[in-house]
């Protein structure tokens, strides 16, 4: 029998999540879930709390039937398939449910690291035309900090809440969260398999659960779609057919998530939040 993953934000959740079962359904549940945690704390049975490195070995645990872990807690490259039978190397998770909305924690610098990233690849890709001199180039490089400058700051300067972020950040945001997401959904994918995806948290699509039609500003979801839409219609056909290849599994079942209303106008919106917002980029000061 296939198992069902319960996946949360981190491992204070998975613990809490563990207990609970434990707690009022034991017999029932609570025995046969396993969960992920970083390393066992007094008290903790080595056969019902595991590490990560002992994930693969899940599949053909007859115990188990339901896996709890943290989003981020199995790395890449890490299968929990069965290695045996008449089902060998298929995923032996058949379910998953995303329990909370993924959110990285406030001293995370991966949102940062990757502005950066992207600014450098886009200026290290520009082709500079033949009448291009020095001028033009140093005007180029200096739009280019500029514009990571100013979302960088408006970046550090608050929390780090998707509430709070404006369409330029959002975007990239989800992005980054996008990578575990996929990864993880992609683990129910093994060998062909199809598997079942259930976003439980209104923060995913909170105005749906209002019967109002959500937007790439407030559903991740909607977000995520509009990101796989626009590297499926890339200009470039070689990048474009790449693309499908990689992402038309996860693009078509986002299409048609049950619950989730799209917009008739599926596009991004650009809120202006950072227009205008006095950040000086030649001294590096906000002006008052």
């Amino acid at each position: 029998m296939r198992k069902a993953a319960l996946v949360v934000n981190s491992y204070e959740q998975a613990r809490l999540l563990k207990r609970y079962l434990d707690d009022y359904h034991r017999e029932s549940t609570g025995r046969r879930t396993k969960t992920i945690v970083r390393s066992l704390e007094n008290g903790e049975n080595p056969n019902e709390y595991i590490t990560p490195s002992q994930a693969e070995a899940l599949g053909d645990d007859e115990h188990c039937d339901i896996i709890i872990f943290p989003l981020t807690a199995i790395g890449r490259g890490v299968n929990i398939v069965f290695t045996k039978g008449p089902r060998a190397r298929d995923a032996a998770i058949g379910s998953i449910y995303f329990l909370t909305r993924p959110h990285p924690s406030g001293d995370d610098m991966q949102l940062l690291q990757s502005l950066a990233g992207r600014a450098t690849q886009t200026l290290d890709q520009h082709v500079f035309g033949a009448d291009d001199d020095v001028r033009a180039i140093t005007r180029k490089y200096s739009d280019a900090k500029r514009g990571t400058f100013r979302l960088a700051k408006r970046l550090l300067q608050e929390p780090l809440q998707a509430s709070r972020l404006g369409t330029e950040l959002f975007k990239p945001f989800t992005a980054n969260q996008m990578v575990a997401i996929l990864q993880t959904i992609g683990r129910g994918m093994r060998n062909g398999c199809p598997v079942a995806v259930h976003f439980v948290d209104a923060a995913w699509a909170p105005r749906s659960t209002s019967e109002k039609a959500d937007n790439g500003r407030t559903s991740m979801l909607v977000q995520m779609r509009l990101i796989l839409e626009e590297c499926v219609a890339h200009e470039d056909p070689a990048i474009r057919a790449i693309y499908k290849e990689l992402y038309m599994a996860f693009l078509e079942p986002l299409r048609r998530v049950d619950r989730v209303i799209y917009p008739e106008d599926l596009q991004t919106i650009d809120d202006g939040l950072y227009s205008g917002d006095g950040f000086d980029d030649e001294n590096g000061i906000w002006e008052m």
